[in-house]
């Protein structure tokens, strides 16, 4: 069944700026990041940092990770952070690019925990789990609010 767009309440979105795409990924710290192998996507929820026009994106691995797999095959991974006040009030980021991991000693440990929320941990165990972080560099960042 097709329905027609007058049958919906709607609102129309107009293009953010840059500073205030930068401001809401400064101020936020989880979105989604999009990978995909082959004909499947992947999408997880990631703690990030955004600054000094670097997007950080923190991961966790455990023993069966199924990231790592996807991971290794994204060419182009996506990236959305997004919020809402009410119906009508919203705002959405969607970052393009690719993944490049950072070398361990790039940040300290105590930059890190400065930089990042605690990490959630969905029943690993937390002496097999290791944290990588990665640079999303984007060829593409197009921000929309209401």
């Amino acid at each position: 069944m097709t329905f027609e767009l007058s049958d919906f309440p709607y609102t129309y979105t107009i293009g953010m700026t840059d500073r205030e795409r930068d401001e809401k990924l400064s101020a936020e710290s989880v979105g989604i990041l999009g990978l995909a192998a082959e004909n499947t996507a992947y999408c997880v929820p990631v703690g990030y940092h955004y600054g000094d026009d670097r997007l950080i994106i923190r991961l966790l691995f455990g023993p069966q990770s199924k990231k790592r797999g996807y991971l290794d095959k994204t060419e182009t991974a996506m990236f959305v952070v997004y919020g809402h006040e009410g119906p009508r009030d919203s705002w959405s980021i969607i970052v393009r690019g690719s993944l490049t991991r950072i070398p361990d000693s790039t940040f300290s440990i105590a930059e890190c925990r400065s930089m990042f929320g605690p990490v959630r941990l969905f029943g690993e165990n937390v002496d097999e789990a290791t944290v990588e972080l990665y640079e999303l560099q984007p060829t593409s960042i197009v921000g929309r609010r209401t």
